[in-house]
């Protein structure tokens, strides 16, 4: 668009744009950031999808992460090879935990856990269309 409004200009040295021509220009400018906001959104969605697609295939396999939160009902873990999250839940867990929330931190018995740690986990399993996958704790 911006292209063409030079072209314009350029071929019509005295050329400025009516009301009626800055109206619509902020029309299609409004216009253009949404498809493109919707067109960035749709390609992280897509992105994501393939993350959890790929991560199907590590079911099992035991990797190394980093603690990204910590919430009462157990922590999220980025991969670090394929900076995909997932989550450990502390129900699954055979080992007491005592969160606190004050500091974002855990105890899973003499451990203490928190964000920024790094830790070994083990991929359970994988839903691509929900953008879960589930981990157990393998090394702290």
């Amino acid at each position: 668009m911006v292209h063409r409004i030079l072209k314009r200009a350029l071929e019509r040295r005295a050329w400025a744009p009516d009301e009626e021509y800055i109206r619509k220009l902020d029309e299609i400018a409004k216009q253009s950031t949404q498809r493109e906001e919707i067109s960035e959104k749709a390609e992280w969605e897509l992105v994501d999808l393939k993350k959890y697609e790929f991560m199907k295939d590590k079911v099992g396999e035991v990797l190394d992460g980093i603690i990204t939160h910590i919430i009462p009902q157990g922590i999220f873990v980025e991969i670090e090879e394929f900076l995909t999250e997932g989550f450990v839940p502390w129900s699954k867990l055979e080992a007491k935990v005592v969160f606190n929330d004050e500091f974002r931190e855990a105890y899973l018995g003499e451990k203490r856990l928190k964000m920024g740690d790094r830790v070994k986990v083990k991929v359970i399993s994988v839903n691509k269309w929900a953008k879960s996958m589930e981990l157990e704790l393998y090394e702290i």
